[in-house]
């Protein structure tokens, strides 16, 4: 899954009001794909904690067996539990 992060002073940042992460590209069949990210996905916290940046998302998935994702599909919430 490729990452990137939103534009600051963008349309979307200034929805947010700050930043977060695009998912950029999902590979079918690959384990972001079956966890449930598609392109398009706008992540802005892991475990109930912020992300504004692919830094923070690195480090606050680096090692963990599981974790919940809260993103954006559309104009849904959605959370997404990675084990």
């Amino acid at each position: 899954m490729k990452v990137v992060e939103i534009e600051r002073g963008s349309e979307l940042y200034k929805r947010l009001r700050g930043g977060g992460l695009v998912v950029a590209d999902v590979e079918k069949g690959s384990s972001a794909f079956q966890a449930g990210f598609r392109e398009a996905d706008i992540i802005y916290g892991v475990n109930n904690r912020r992300v504004q940046s692919v830094a923070e998302f690195q480090a606050a998935t680096k090692g963990a067996k599981s974790y919940s994702v809260s993103l954006l599909r559309g104009d849904s919430g959605l959370t997404i539990v990675v084990r």
